[in-house]
């Protein structure tokens, strides 16, 4: 099947360049954009209307954010453990550190799954060892469940509620999995597709409302509109940087799809070809909507 590709169409969301940006998260409460600068250890929040970016740091790497039911209440996937972090005075608190006998993983991706429960994996980051990283699912009682144990590096996670579907991209093995989602627990684990590391890896990813998965791709300067039924690629978003790490919707009609973005390990030159790696990018006015990003209960 030939798949659209477009090109050019995307705007810049600020000027603001991370090592290691991730994340992309929106606010539909507040109409506002969240991502995170892993590396940076920062967390920032883009106001679409005004222009304006604020910035909060952390005292250690930051995998990942969700929304809780408080907006100025964030939960954070953090280098030791999972956290609640208070906007905007930047103060973590604890609530699980499952890996604390792990020194060498940290925490990558996670979402807030339908119910409300937060599911966020991990990754080896000194030596990428494969099968070392796990998915767990923290509940609003703040109970901790490993969830998929021996991944090599938990990324792009995505639900569909139509299908009782739970997808999840193991970039470690390049491969894209599905499970059987009922009522907050996932069986029958089953790979949709593995990718070929000549489009670029498989990284962040988000759904939209007719259940099309669209992932970013980490060396492939794209993100792709995925078919998991037919394993077709039905659009390419190509971009002007090579790393392109994740991407959610985004917007009041949620048809914005927000990108983000690296430029850590880029050579001088690289650089020089790719002055704005790094970048959050939007490409607005898409055919296709997102779905409201869920929120985790804090009462």
């Amino acid at each position: 099947m030939f798949s659209m590709i477009l090109k050019d169409n995307w705007e810049l969301v600020s000027h603001i360049q991370a090592e290691l940006g991730e994340g992309p998260t929106w606010d539909y409460r507040l109409n506002k954009l969240y991502w995170i600068d892993i590396f940076g250890q920062k967390i920032f929040c883009h106001d679409p209307l005004t222009g304006q970016t604020e910035s909060i740091s952390i005292a250690q790497k930051i995998g990942c954010l969700a929304l809780t039911d408080n907006p100025t209440v964030l939960l954070t996937a953090q280098k030791h453990g999972i956290y609640f972090t208070n906007i905007p005075s930047g103060e973590s608190k604890l609530i699980t550190s499952p890996e604390s006998n792990l020194p060498n993983n940290r925490f990558n991706d996670g979402k807030i799954d339908p119910l409300g429960n937060f599911w966020a994996g991990t990754m080896d980051e000194v030596y990428n060892t494969k099968e070392v990283a796990n998915l767990y699912k923290i509940k609003s009682n703040q109970d901790t469940e490993l969830m998929i144990p021996k991944l090599s590096c938990s990324n792009g996670l995505a639900w569909d509620l139509a299908k009782n579907k739970f997808y999840l991209i193991d970039t470690g093995v390049r491969k894209l999995f599905s499970f059987d989602y009922n009522k907050g627990e996932i069986n029958n684990q089953q790979e949709v597709f593995k990718f070929d590391d000549t489009q670029g890896i498989p990284d962040g990813m988000t759904i939209d409302s007719e259940g099309k998965l669209w992932i970013g791709f980490w060396n492939g300067n794209k993100v792709i509109r995925f078919d998991p039924d037919t394993k077709e690629t039905l659009t390419e978003i190509h971009l002007p940087v090579s790393k392109v790490t994740s991407c959610t919707f985004g917007g009041k009609k949620l048809n914005d799809l927000y990108i983000t973005t690296a430029k850590i390990g880029l050579s001088e030159e690289d650089l020089k070809d790719q002055p704005l790696a790094g970048s959050t990018f939007v490409i607005k006015n898409l055919p296709y909507k997102g779905i409201n990003t869920n929120l985790f209960k804090l009462t």
